[in-house]
């Protein structure tokens, strides 16, 4: 059964086609969703009330996907690897210095995350740049091609 979050998407999706639809919320979740599965032409925006001294935030989906195409490619790749929550992250590393990585390792952009987003990876193989990934974000050395202590005696 589908999640009341991703219902919510799903029916501002369809909204958005022609009408245009502004959805309130907070969560990084929501954000991930409007931004990778809404085509660019929808008139979708997300609201984000300001907290404290922080000022409300309005944010156009079309344009975020727009003018960072390279960026959003990579979100749904980012979320899953560096914790879609707090009780999920990586231990000691956070989704800033994910994201990072990836922007400046164009071999991870490329390879990574292209056959993350690819409906026809094998599970070996997404799970195989899944963990190369890991490699990367903890600083192992170029030698080190697999998390498996086993293979390396």
């Amino acid at each position: 059964m589908p999640s009341v979050l991703t219902l919510i998407v799903q029916t501002a999706i369809e909204l958005s086609t022609k009408n245009t639809v502004v959805v309130m919320g907070t969560d990084v979740d929501l954000l991930i969703l409007l931004i990778q599965l809404p085509k660019q032409d929808s008139h979708l925006y997300l609201y984000k009330p300001g907290a404290g001294k922080s000022p409300d935030k309005v944010f156009s989906i079309s344009c975020i996907q727009q003018y960072f195409p390279e960026a959003c490619s990579t979100l749904l790749f980012l979320h899953a690897m560096a914790g879609c929550d707090t009780t999920s992250t990586l231990y000691r590393q956070g989704k800033k210095k994910a994201f990072n990585l990836v922007q400046k390792n164009r071999e991870l952009q490329g390879d990574v995350v292209k056959v993350f987003n690819d409906p026809t990876s094998s599970p070996d193989f997404v799970s195989f740049v899944g963990e190369q990934f890991l490699l990367a974000l903890y600083g192992a050395p170029k030698t080190t091609t697999s998390l498996d202590i086993y293979r390396h005696k």
